[in-house]
């Protein structure tokens, strides 16, 4: 029996066997890349490189599979966005080792942002043309906005609504297009060159046209259909 505050005895082939196991272990665990070493470069890649996109209010990186191991990367890890990837939201962060021992890795995050977006100020209906007094800025989490914002009144503002819209409804890309700037039944200058001299003739549109859209009009002397380019309040090109 051992005495009181003595170790107890070991044979010296199984301290030596103890010895060896702790020395093989330590060398492993070294060459293994650190998974919160990942998770800290994603989080501070997602902080920096969206900032310009709105104040980012949140970084949630996802757990990564403690039974992955990856070769201890000798370099800095080169966080990066993939092509094709949504900026904010449930996103996809990549991240890469350049070292002997090369990996890449894609790891899952959400990146809630909150933004100053354009919102309806009141109920409006279909074919509205957009003014300031229709629009109403509010901070919102854009990482629920699947379908698109805008973050300029001056963008929207002259666009015409494709459909009615309710009180503080998120204005998207879907809702508006380009207001026309000739109207079906409109009389039209047409515009258009002879003998290398610009010539102008009134004709009629035939249908409503926004700026850059090609439209029949129908010159009001000779009666012929013609295909048109809208180019202003009222004026449209014929091709030269």
């Amino acid at each position: 029996m051992a005495t009181r505050g003595r170790l107890p005895y070991r044979p010296a082939r199984t301290v030596a066997l103890l010895l060896g196991l702790t020395t093989c272990w330590a060398p492993a665990q070294a060459g293994i890349q650190s998974l919160e070493a990942i998770r800290a470069s994603v989080e501070r890649y997602v902080r920096t490189e969206f900032s310009a996109l709105g104040e980012i209010s949140a970084v949630e990186v996802s757990a990564l599979d403690p039974r992955l191991q990856l070769a201890a990367c000798e370099q800095p890890l080169e966080p990066f966005t993939p092509a094709g990837q949504r900026r904010l939201g449930h996103a996809t962060i990549g991240i890469r080792c350049s070292g002997e021992r090369p990996w890449t890795l894609y790891v899952p995050v959400r990146i809630e942002s909150t933004v100053k977006i354009m919102t309806a100020a009141r109920a409006l209906p279909r074919g509205k043309i957009l003014t300031p007094d229709d629009i109403k800025p509010v901070v919102r989490d854009v990482a629920a906005l699947p379908y698109g914002y805008f973050t300029s009144a001056d963008i929207l503002t002259g666009q015409k609504l494709k459909r009615a819209v309710r009180p503080g409804e998120v204005l998207s890309p879907t809702m508006v297009a380009p207001a026309p700037l000739v109207e079906r039944g409109q009389i039209v200058w047409i515009a258009t060159k002879a003998s290398g001299i610009e010539v102008r003739m009134q004709g009629e549109a035939l249908a409503d046209g926004a700026a850059g859209e090609r439209i029949n009009v129908r010159n009001l002397s000779s009666r012929r259909i013609l295909e048109a380019e809208v180019v202003d309040n009222g004026l449209v090109q014929v091709p030269w």
